[in-house]
């Protein structure tokens, strides 16, 4: 494998554990430390903000669609981020 793929594999791997602490974030299940970690990609990276706002608009139908409301502080992020 040459330099460039394993680099975008390493990339994809990144957006892939960030969504991961995204979805936990939005289903109010992160762990303190994890929190830390998803904020630190959040202020680095412009691909992982844009993974996050995709997120946070899937979430936000799925509660409108099923009659819940989202969190307040993660509706905050989304508006940040």
């Amino acid at each position: 494998m040459n330099t460039n793929a394993r680099s975008h594999d390493k990339y994809d791997q990144l957006l892939d554990d960030a969504e991961k602490l995204i979805w936990a974030l939005l289903d109010d299940r992160i762990e303190a430390d994890d929190a830390v970690r998803i904020e630190k990609l959040l202020k680095e990276s412009e691909q992982v903000r844009s993974r996050y706002r995709r997120c946070a608009e899937v979430h936000a139908n799925l509660y409108e669609q099923y009659g819940k409301r989202p969190r307040a502080d993660a509706t905050a992020l989304v508006l940040n981020a």
